[in-house]
């Protein structure tokens, strides 16, 4: 079993965007997020089929999680470029959602509420 710095290593070896978009920190971040909206839309994706067709649930399941592991993979990927960890993601994510449930503000929209 891999840990999260051993994948993030392995992330950063096998990243061939690193090298493709001219070394520009802005262009991989902009490659990096196209490629993690594509594979969040491959998730709904097999979800709306297995949902419109049939609904059979292990096989969809077996596929939602091989592109979940994609969007971990450009996740990853993307907190390398921008030098956090998913660890420091999940600590940010973690106050501001505290944050909101302490100010009764947890449903509604918008970055500052």
């Amino acid at each position: 079993m891999i840990n999260e710095k051993e994948y993030a290593e392995f992330v950063d070896h096998v990243n061939l965007y690193k090298s493709a978009v001219s070394n520009s920190r802005r262009e991989l971040l902009a490659v990096l997020a196209l490629g993690l909206n594509e594979e969040a839309g491959e998730v709904a994706g097999k979800i709306k089929k297995a949902t419109r067709d049939v609904w059979d649930f292990p096989a969809m399941e077996n596929a939602v999680c091989r592109e979940l592991s994609d969007v971990l993979w450009y996740m990853t990927a993307m907190c390398n470029a921008l030098g956090v960890t998913m660890q420091e993601l999940r600590d940010i994510n973690h106050d501001k959602l505290s944050d909101r449930v302490s100010r009764g503000t947890l449903q509604g929209s918008g970055d500052n509420r």
